[in-house]
């Protein structure tokens, strides 16, 4: 039997003998493995396999100084100090654990707080084209301040961010994208953010940011259910139609505006995968469903 996706696959299975008799079911989880999915009697492949992503980081090397692009894209995440090697939602080093630390597509980091992203760019997706970015997050507590999971930056700022929000006294996940991409603190920002409920700490949380640019609309799913309506922020209309390509991916921080300093994150990240297309929710579920490790908050 060949499976017929990547990653954590579940199959039932029982077994019958030659005179009908059958025993008790089972169920077995296992990993496919970081491998290109097979191609359909059609000659395609799945949306959701990693040679169709922009990039695809299962955090699972074993280490806390890279993390390979599993999409053939060649966009590698260097990672910076405050990260470590974690157990992530199947038991193993297969998580990156964030206390102050960045990984980033640039082909360097050492000073995850104080750096400007000025040398070894790297951007994975243009954002002014329709993309899909998800991850996997596991906040040991609550947080009482702003933390960024994915994010990609401009010259100045972020063009978009996949974060946790902490604002007068509200408490959401975002994802959010800004224009123009200028050094001030002035800039526009459209999100999709979550309702207001409480996240549940210390449990894995699946999260999908996704823009339409054919509708011009941002949308969230949180384990893979939607969030609010597109939001905007800031006087007057936000134009998106200008792409940032200037910067690179970032994980677990980002930059408003100016040199990276605050929202870094305090947890774990497993799975990041950028798409370059714009996933309804039934292809946001289905990266859920595909990655649904046995402690995820199904």
């Amino acid at each position: 039997m060949t499976p017929s996706q990547f990653g954590p696959t579940t199959i039932n299975f029982a077994a019958v003998d030659a005179m009908g008799n059958r025993a008790d079911a089972g169920i077995a989880t296992f990993n496919v493995g970081d491998v290109f999915c097979p191609a359909g009697a059609d000659g395609t492949v799945p949306d959701l396999c990693p040679q169709r992503a922009a990039g695809f980081w299962r955090m699972a090397d074993g280490n806390a100084t890279t993390s390979a692009d599993l999409s053939g894209k060649n966009h590698p995440l260097v990672l910076g100090e405050g990260t470590a090697a974690a157990p992530g939602r199947f038991g193993d080093t297969d998580a990156i654990g964030f206390s102050t630390g960045c990984g980033t597509t640039q082909t360097t980091v050492t000073n995850c707080k104080g750096s400007d992203d000025s040398t070894g760019r790297a951007p994975v997706v243009s954002t002014d084209q329709s993309f899909t970015v998800t991850a996997w997050v596991r906040l040991p507590s609550l947080p009482d301040r702003n933390m960024t999971i994915v994010s990609e930056t401009g010259d100045n700022t972020t063009g978009f961010s996949l974060r946790y929000v902490v604002d007068q006294g509200q408490k959401y996940w975002s994802f959010e994208m800004a224009n123009p991409d200028e050094k001030k603190t002035g800039f526009q920002v459209r999100q999709a953010r979550s309702s207001l409920d409480l996240p549940p700490t210390d449990a894995w949380t699946h999260l999908a940011g996704v823009y339409d640019a054919t509708e011009d609309q941002l949308y969230l799913y949180i384990n893979a259910r939607p969030g609010p309506d597109d939001q905007r922020t800031g006087p007057g209309p936000i134009n998106l139609s200008a792409g940032w390509t200037a910067g690179s991916l970032q994980i677990g921080r980002s930059r408003w505006p100016g040199p990276f300093a605050g929202n870094d994150l305090a947890g774990l990240v497993s799975d990041v995968h950028l798409y370059p297309s714009a996933f309804n929710g039934t292809s946001a579920g289905l990266v859920k469903v595909d990655q649904a490790g046995t402690d995820g908050h199904l």
